[in-house]
């Protein structure tokens, strides 16, 4: 990617960062962001069945859809980040 002339980039440590203000979030509401936002990219990307019931009659992703879910979950974190988002507590000495 071409950053030169774009100072929002940033290049440290090998990855790429867009945004030099880091904007810290507590760790109750960057769980619940990136659920919402990782369940939601699951539910709409999926044509298979996404939720079946368990033993215990509780309502629960399938496996496959489980597995989809926590690699969405990774890609989430990662663009959170990478748009200067800081999970508190989390490497910053907050």
């Amino acid at each position: 990617m071409n950053t030169k002339g774009k100072e929002n980039y940033l290049t440290k440590k090998g990855e790429r960062t867009m945004a030099n203000n880091k904007v810290i979030i507590p760790t109750e509401k960057w769980v619940e962001l990136y659920g919402e936002l990782s369940n939601f990219i699951l539910e709409y990307s999926s044509l298979d069945p996404i939720w079946t019931i368990d033993d215990e009659g509780n309502e629960v992703r399938t496996e496959d859809k489980q597995d989809e879910f926590m690699g969405i979950v990774d890609d989430v974190e990662n663009i959170m980040r990478l748009c200067g988002f800081v999970k508190q507590g989390e490497n910053n000495g907050i």
